[in-house]
């Protein structure tokens, strides 16, 4: 046990071989597994190591996945509803992702929680101009799901710039991120 005094000294091993002397590191994992923690403290009086097994638990990102309406098109000034849905759901406490699309031809003029989500924290912002739009979910109590489930509702308007032209605008997710617990998962 360490007597009574600051420590001088931390010594943090965080179970993937990667180390740190700062006294609040921070650290990314790189690869999905279970990690031990183990911190050692000590100053001129002596020293004290805490091992936490599993401490870390680091897991898949769920894929988040946008789905066209069912005729794939959008008229000109036409409004159109595509869902988002994630899968490898368990225990999510963090869900963010961003689609980007062209803003000269489609628009976003809503995004909404679908049932599932409906108790968590919502943030959305959209950037019409840049054509950008990200959300943020966040439950400290976790989002699970079976399989694939609908997580947002995205509106998209087709501007009148897309009348007759035979080409299709991107739509593209990208910066998707996932927390379990305050842990970050990576893909």
């Amino acid at each position: 046990m360490l007597p009574p005094g600051d420590p001088g000294l931390w010594n943090w091993s965080f179970g993937d071989g990667n180390v740190s002397a700062e006294q609040n590191p921070v650290h990314t994992y790189t690869s999905e597994g279970a990690y031990d923690v183990r911190l050692t403290v000590a100053n001129p009086y002596g020293d004290a190591t805490v091992t936490i097994k599993d401490c870390v638990v680091v897991s898949a990102t769920p894929a988040v996945e946008l789905t066209a309406p069912p005729t794939g098109r959008i008229s000109a000034n036409d409004f159109a509803e595509f869902a988002v849905t994630a899968d490898n759901l368990d225990n999510i406490t963090e869900l963010s992702f961003a689609i980007t699309y062209e803003p000269a031809f489609i628009t976003v003029e809503d995004v909404v929680p679908t049932p599932l989500v409906q108790e968590a924290d919502f943030e959305v912002t959209i950037d019409n101009i840049q054509g950008l739009v990200t959300v943020v979910l966040s439950d400290d109590g976790g989002i699970s799901a079976g399989s694939a489930a609908p997580v947002a509702d995205i509106t998209f308007r087709a501007t009148d710039t897309i009348e007759g032209l035979r080409e299709t605008a991107a739509l593209t997710i990208t910066d998707a991120t996932a927390r379990t617990g305050g842990v970050v998962n990576v893909r």
